[in-house]
C-alpha cells in the first residue's frame, strides 16, 4: 500500500492549530489503519529543515524528502505565498490552504480587525492569493466554504472534532453555594460580550451568589480598567489565568457552573464552528448561547439555551440564566444530554477519517491532472531550485517567533 508523506506548515500554537493540525496528526499517527497510509509532519518555518533529514549511517549524505501534500494552516505572508506557489506550480505537489475562520468578516470591535484592517492592508490580498494558488482548501464549515469558493471551487469541508482524551481526568468542581457564569475567550469577542451583559449584571445584582467568571482575557484594558462589567464589583468576579495547553484549559472550564457563548449577528461568527459549545459540555458545563450560526445545533430546552440576537435579547439572556441559577437538576440534565451527544457524533476518534479520505483525493486528483497533461513526476525538491537558509538564519528566525508567539500569549 502507498504511504502518503503530508506536511502541516503551521502558523502558530493557538487553538486553531491545536484543533486543525496538531491534533489531526496524533490521531494519524495512533489509528493503525491510517498510520499505514499516512506520515504526517508539522513545521513552523517553510525551511531545509522541513524538506531533507540526514543519513543516520552517513551524517554527511542529505536525504530529500518526498512530500506527496503541504497543508498550509492560515498562512499569510508574502514570501511563503511565494514558496507554496512555487511548491504547487513546479514541484508539481498538491498544497492545501487551510482556514477556520471567516476573516474578511472580523468585527471592527474585535482586536483583530486592525490586524486584517490597518496594520497590513495587503494581508487579504496575500490569502486570497494563496486560496487561489492552492490545489484545494479546508474549512471547518459550509458557510465558510460558501464564501471561499470565490477563490477555489476545491474546497472540502472538515468540521471541527473534540479529542476528548484532553478532558480524561477532568471533574466538574464542586462550588458549594457559589454559583459561577463562566466566559473564556480572547479579547476579539468584545462584540459578542455586549449581547448578555446587561442580563449578567442584573442576576449578580440579584442573587448573592453568583459570580462571573472570566478565563483568559480578563476584559480590562492597557490601563487596568475593566471594559466590560465595569460596574460588577471586583470581589464578584473571578479570573483564571491563560493557560498553554487544551487539558488545563479544560480544567479553567470546569470552574463553570453555567457557561455563555454570546455571538454577534455577524457573517464572521456565522461561519465559526461549535467548538465552545463542545468544550464546555465536556467540562459538564451548560451552555447559554446566541440562536445564530454554529449553535443553531443546540437543542433549546433540552441540551443547552438559545438566546435571540435581535429583538428580545435582553429577556431571553435574563430568563435562561436564571433558570440554570435556581436549578441545578436542569443544569445537570443538560450536562448529560450534551456530553452524550459529542461523544456521538463529534470526536477525532470518529472523524479523523475524513481528513484523511480528503488528503488521497486531492492527491491522486493532482497526480491525474499532471499525468494528463504529460508532466507528471515525483514529487522531490531539487537542490538547485530552493535557496536554503544557513543554520545560523533558521535559529535566528526561529527564537524570534518564539519570542513573538510568548508575547503574544502574555498579552492575551
Amino acid at each position: 500500500m502507498r504511504k502518503y508523506r503530508i506536511l502541516f506548515f503551521i502558523a502558530d500554537n493557538a487553538g486553531c492549530c491545536f484543533y486543525r493540525a496538531k491534533t489531526v496528526k496524533e490521531y494519524i499517527d495512533n489509528t493503525p489503519q491510517l498510520a499505514e497510509r499516512f506520515e504526517v509532519d508539522l513545521s513552523f518555518l517553510m525551511s531545509r529543515q522541513d524538506w531533507v533529514t540526514v543519513n543516520p549511517n552517513n551524517p554527511k549524505e542529505i536525504i530529500y524528502k518526498n512530500f506527496d501534500l503541504i497543508i498550509l494552516q492560515r498562512q499569510y505572508g508574502e514570501e511563503n505565498y511565494k514558496n507554496a506557489k512555487f511548491i504547487n506550480d513546479v514541484l508539481h505537489i498538491p498544497t492545501i490552504y487551510e482556514i477556520d475562520d471567516f476573516l474578511h468578516g472580523t468585527s471592527p470591535l474585535s482586536s483583530a480587525y486592525f490586524t486584517y484592517n490597518n496594520k497590513q492592508k495587503d494581508r487579504f490580498e496575500v490569502i486570497e492569493n494563496f486560496m487561489k494558488a492552492v490545489s484545494a482548501i479546508t474549512v471547518t464549515t459550509d458557510c465558510l466554504k460558501e464564501e471561499y469558493s470565490k477563490f477555489n471551487k476545491n474546497i472540502y469541508v472538515i468540521p471541527n472534532s473534540m479529542d476528548i482524551k484532553q478532558w480524561n481526568g477532568v471533574e466538574k468542581k464542586d462550588n458549594g453555594e457559589k454559583i459561577v457564569i463562566g466566559y473564556a475567550g480572547s479579547a476579539t469577542h468584545l462584540a459578542d460580550l455586549l449581547q448578555c451583559e446587561d442580563a449578567i449584571r442584573q442576576i449578580i445584582n440579584k442573587y448573592d451568589n453568583v459570580y462571573l467568571g472570566l478565563g483568559g482575557w480578563n476584559l480590562k484594558d492597557q490601563t487596568g480598567k475593566r471594559i466590560l462589567f465595569g460596574d460588577i464589583h471586583d470581589n464578584r468576579i473571578i479570573e483564571y489565568k491563560w493557560v498553554n495547553n487544551m487539558h488545563d484549559y479544560a480544567e479553567i472550564l470546569s470552574n463553570f457552573d453555567i457557561g455563555i457563548a454570546p455571538l454577534e449577528p455577524t457573517r464572521f461568527n456565522e461561519c465559526k464552528s461549535s467548538i465552545k459549545y463542545f468544550e464546555m459540555s465536556l467540562s459538564s458545563v451548560p451552555v447559554v448561547a446566541s440562536n445564530w450560526g454554529p449553535y443553531e445545533l443546540i437543542n433549546n430546552g433540552v441540551d443547552g439555551f438559545k438566546c435571540a440576537t435581535n429583538g428580545e435579547v435582553f429577556q431571553e439572556w435574563y430568563r435562561n440564566l436564571e433558570k440554570l441559577v435556581l436549578d441545578k437538576n436542569l443544569r445537570n440534565s443538560f450536562n448529560e444530554k450534551a456530553k452524550k451527544r459529542i461523544l456521538e457524533n463529534h470526536t477525532m476518534q470518529k472523524n479523523v477519517f475524513s481528513w484523511a479520505n480528503a488528503w488521497e483525493e486531492i492527491i491522486l486528483k493532482k497526480e491525474t491532472e499532471l499525468v494528463r497533461k504529460g508532466d507528471y513526476i515525483i514529487p522531490t525538491l531539487p537542490q538547485d531550485k530552493w535557496v536554503w537558509r544557513t543554520a545560523e538564519e533558521e535559529n535566528k528566525i526561529l527564537e524570534e517567533l518564539k519570542k513573538h508567539m510568548a508575547e503574544k500569549e502574555k498579552k492575551e
